[in-house]
Order: structure tokens, then C-alpha cells, then sequence
């Protein structure tokens, strides 16, 4: 089916909302991609909307929006794992932070291992802060070579989950930083006080 333009895809809205269209699942998905397009765009900043500029969105509308499309999670995780390119994979992350369930939570844990996409994807777990959520958001503060802002939404994130086991992950991991501070002062240390590299090692390895 053609890709339909944006007004079709605000009347087809209209329709879904009142109840006086039953879409099928090629409707759902443009209706989705639309919905998507249209919030997200204004969101990242660094996706150019196919359908051009577009007035400041109300974003408490827009989401109540995607929330009454049939289907509309499950369509855009759809459009993730299929390579739609009528969407921007980021758009596609950008809408299931802001309408996903537990059901989207696997498909952006897996896009965390994805460098163009990881940040996003860190975004959307951190906002959607479902109890699923957990794992993957500790695992990426656990992660060593973990950029700043993932890092910090990572963080955010596991603070608005209401899990009591948390606190003692964080606690453990606070542990993990000191002790590696500590190796890497250790090394300085040694790097300006010249001494046998296997010595180094052994102390290095008791820390």
C-alpha cells in the first residue's frame, strides 16, 4: 500500500479515535508511523520529518493519541524489528518510552547494544520505568565504557522503579567505582614511581 500523507493519516486518527473505522493492520502501522513522526520529530532534534515542520506539540494529546491507535505498541516494535524505513528506528523508540508496556521492554534492551541507537533506547526504559526494566538499566550503569548521558538516564531511570532491591545494587556498584578509583590511583602512583611491571600486576590483581 502507498505510504499515505499526513493529512490521511490525521483523518484516519480522527476516525480510529471516534470509533467510525475498524483498521486493519497496514492502517495501524501508518496510523502508528504518523503518530510517531509527528511528536517524536520535535522530541530528538536530530531526525528530519519527512512531512516537514510542525506546530508545538501537546504532548499530554499526543500520547493519549497513540495510546487509542489499535495496536500502536505493538505495531512500532514491529516497525524496530522489521527495518521499516518509513520510519526513523529512533521515532519508533521515542514513541514506546512515552505509550510502551512490559511488551516492548526486550526489543529496547536489544538496542542498547546498538551505538546509534543505545541513548535512545536508555531514554525510553528510563521513562517508561516498568519493573522489566531493571536489568537492563543496571546493566548499563555496570558497564564500564557507559556514556555520560546513558549513565545519567540509566540512573534516572532506576530511581522511579519501585523495586527494594535496587538500593543494594547501587550500593554494590558505588563499591565497584571505589575499588576501581582505587586501582587506577594505585597505577598513577606506580607510573610515577618506575617499578618492575609484574610486581605492579600482583598488587594490582590483591586490590
Amino acid at each position: 500500500m502507498a505510504q499515505l500523507n499526513s493529512i490521511h493519516l490525521v483523518l484516519l486518527l480522527i476516525l480510529c479515535v471516534l470509533g467510525c473505522y475498524s483498521p486493519t493492520n497496514e492502517i495501524n502501522k501508518l496510523l502508528a508511523i504518523g503518530w510517531a513522526e509527528h511528536g517524536g520529530v520535535h522530541i530528538s532534534g536530530v531526525v528530519e520529518s519527512k512531512i516537514g515542520k510542525l506546530d508545538i506539540v501537546d504532548y499530554e494529546k499526543w500520547i493519549s493519541e497513540g495510546r487509542s491507535i489499535p495496536n500502536c505498541e505493538s505495531m512500532l516494535i514491529e516497525i524496530l524489528e522489521d527495518k521499516d524505513p518509513r520510519l526513523h528506528p529512533i521515532l519508533a523508540i521515542q514513541g514506546l518510552g512515552f505509550i510502551g508496556t512490559s511488551e516492548c521492554v526486550p526489543i529496547l534492551a536489544s538496542l542498547l547494544e546498538d551505538n546509534s541507537t543505545i541513548m535512545f533506547a536508555t531514554m525510553a526504559l528510563s521513562e517508561l520505568a516498568l519493573p522489566d526494566c531493571k536489568e537492563p538499566l543496571f546493566n548499563e550503569i555496570n558497564f564500564s565504557g557507559a556514556d555520560t548521558t546513558v549513565f545519567h538516564y540509566a540512573i534516572a531511570g532506576l530511581g522511579k522503579i519501585n523495586d527494594p532491591e535496587i538500593p543494594g545494587l547501587l550500593s554494590k556498584r558505588l563499591e565497584d567505582l571505589e575499588r576501581e578509583r582505587n586501582q587506577i590511583l594505585q597505577l598513577l602512583d606506580h607510573m610515577s614511581q618506575p617499578k618492575n611491571d609484574s610486581i605492579l600486576e600482583e598488587e594490582l590483581i590483591k586490590e
